[in-house]
């Protein structure tokens, strides 16, 4: 075996402790040369991390084995790298200290072999401590089409007792259970730009089968920038058993179509409290409810829910509810959906302020209070519904006069990084809210290419500019939704 130790890892500089146990694996791995490996691997992609030595690196394709090449490396860690192609696990990767698992992007595919029933990365009992894991430029395929229904927790990557962690550009999907968890004692990891959908359906109902679950006391975590989709149940979830969960931070994700709840802090199985959770500038789309905070039999507290799209939810848009759901700040957001039954804040918790909030066309009510002092102050309600859906990048026809609601779509390709939309008819000012949506793509582009770094405002139109072009061949598609 051949250690390319001329390579530098940029690593996370904070140590944690992690618990994990797992068996050995066997891969179909695909042949490949040293020399492809550092033709492969984009060091630069991982500048925000600090370089703090020249590690060891492996090649996994020159071992038999993924977990071969993990424990081929010395006790102060470094780096696997997994060229592209597709390599089936037999078993668990188990983890060890000072990881960094890396592929050559979403062609590098790790699938979970028939009948495996288990995780993909990580196991769920601990059996020793890991520190300063990052796994980050690569796919799971979790083959629930060839797991057994209604046994296991196989999730994508599941991490027990794992601090200072980070998971990026990550393609999660087809799991039996959640695509990432986050268990017992998980502190200050971060979360960001995956893309996680088709997760559970082959549980027992009584689970909660979600996009990405922070359980039993797991702490301080950023959950930023990740798309999740058509999901068995919840998109993302925060529930503590036993010990408190507090300071969590979800951010900027899309969340579409999730079966019951797109967000939810607390659940009705919580037994510990859940408190000062942040759920800011999310966009949630479709599903039962959108934001949903909710006791189980312990407290949920200091939760901040601003700054969100919620979109054609059935049921709630926004829910604060249970005499144990005090002290929570629903602020700036818009909520909106003209399905039958639908109530767009719905308050029956206590001492929640309500604030400056756009709720528009819900069937069964704008505002729905029945809490105890709740504070509502500057809230627009309108049930007008829209009467027109514009699509492509000129936005309205000629002739067209600006409306409350205006929706469209436009595509940025290659190595552009702007996008401009023009109005047909000029908006009077530009105090009207605007929502950019990312939906679908062609080719591989760049995961920057997901997030938005800025949108500017005209009355004639606005212009998105995005982190990174989607480079040459690929594009990315957005829908946008003005709304006064």
């Amino acid at each position: 075996m051949k250690s390319l130790k001329s390579i530098l890892l940029v690593v996370i500089s904070v140590a944690f402790v992690a618990m994990v146990s797992c068996k050995c694996m066997a891969v179909t791995n695909p042949a490949t040369t040293a020399s492809q490996l550092t033709d492969d691997l984009d060091i630069n992609q991982y500048s925000l991390l600090n370089v703090k030595k020249a590690m060891d690196v492996r090649n996994a394709a020159e071992f038999s084995s993924i977990q071969a090449a993990i424990d081929d490396l010395p006790s102060t860690g470094g780096m696997v790298f997994i060229p592209a192609g597709t390599y089936t696990l037999n078993a668990s990767l188990k983890l060890k200290n000072n990881l960094a698992l890396v592929g050559a992007g979403w062609s590098t595919i790790l699938k979970v072999g028939n009948s495996v029933q288990a995780n993909a990365i990580g196991e769920g009992s601990p059996a020793s401590a890991v520190n300063n894991v990052l796994i980050a430029n690569l796919q799971i395929d979790g083959n629930k089409a060839n797991q057994t229904a209604g046994t296991g927790y196989q999730s994508g990557i599941c991490l027990v007792q794992v601090t200072q962690s980070r998971i990026e550009n990550v393609y999660i999907h087809d799991t039996v259970y959640s695509g990432i968890t986050l268990y017992n004692q998980s502190n200050n990891n971060t979360i960001v730009a995956c893309h996680i959908e088709n997760t559970g359906g082959l549980q027992n109902p009584s689970r909660e089968e979600n996009g990405i679950e922070i359980r039993y006391a797991s702490s301080r975590n950023r959950i930023i920038g990740n798309q999740i989709e058509n999901l068995s149940d919840h998109g993302i979830t925060i529930a503590a058993e036993g010990i408190e969960i507090l300071d969590n931070i979800i951010s900027d994700n899309i969340i579409r179509t999730a079966t019951r709840r797109g967000i939810s802090a607390g659940s009705d199985t919580s037994t510990a409290a859940v408190t000062r959770t942040t759920i800011a500038n999310n966009q949630v789309i479709g599903g039962q409810d959108g934001v949903y905070i909710y006791e189980g039999t312990a407290p949920v507290e200091n939760t901040v829910v601003s700054g969100n799209l919620v979109l054609n939810y059935t049921g709630d848009g926004i829910f604060a509810g249970g005499s144990n759901v005090k002290k929570t700040l629903i602020q700036a957001n818009i909520v909106r959906s003209s399905n039958s039954g639908t109530r767009g804040i719905r308050i029956t918790g206590t001492d929640t302020l309500v604030n400056n909030n756009i709720v528009l066309d819900n069937a069964n009510a704008q505002i729905s209070d029945a809490g105890t002092n709740t504070v509502l102050s500057a809230n627009k309600e309108d049930t007008t519904t829209p009467g027109l859906t514009v699509k492509g990048l000129t936005g309205l026809s000629s002739g067209q006069t600006a409306a409350k609601n205006l929706r469209g779509s436009f595509t940025i390709s290659n190595g552009n990084t702007t996008g401009t939309v023009t109005f047909g008819t000029a908006e009077s000012d530009t105090s009207y809210y605007l929502t950019v949506t990312p939906t679908t793509y062609t080719g591989t582009p760049a995961a920057a290419s997901n997030r938005i770094k800025s949108v500017s405002k005209t009355t004639a139109g606005f212009t998105v500019t995005l982190e990174a072009a989607p480079g040459t061949g690929n594009s990315r598609t957005f829908d946008w939704h003005l709304i006064r």
